[in-house]
């Protein structure tokens, strides 16, 4: 489909908290998914798509990366 001038220049964020992930872009499909809202800056209509993911934060990210390692360096040292 035809997308005007304005929705060819969006661009999306990322945003990396503790213990979430918060993700929105402009989104362009004709059947919106569950979490798109229409809004309008500076008259300018937008469908905005966000979401967060819960558990994929730094905070979250590091202490499974942690977790991991201790883990494969602790069952690389038992003896069967």
């Amino acid at each position: 489909h035809d997308l005007k001038e304005h929705e060819m220049l969006t661009v999306g964020t990322l945003d990396l908290g503790g213990s979430s992930l918060e993700v929105a872009f402009a989104s362009h499909e004709q059947q919106p998914a569950l979490g798109t809202n229409n809004i309008s800056i500076a008259h300018v209509p937008y469908s905005l798509y966000t979401h967060s993911h819960q558990h994929y934060g730094l905070n979250d990210a590091f202490d499974t990366s942690v977790r991991l390692l201790l883990e494969k360096h602790l069952f690389k040292n038992i003896e069967p």
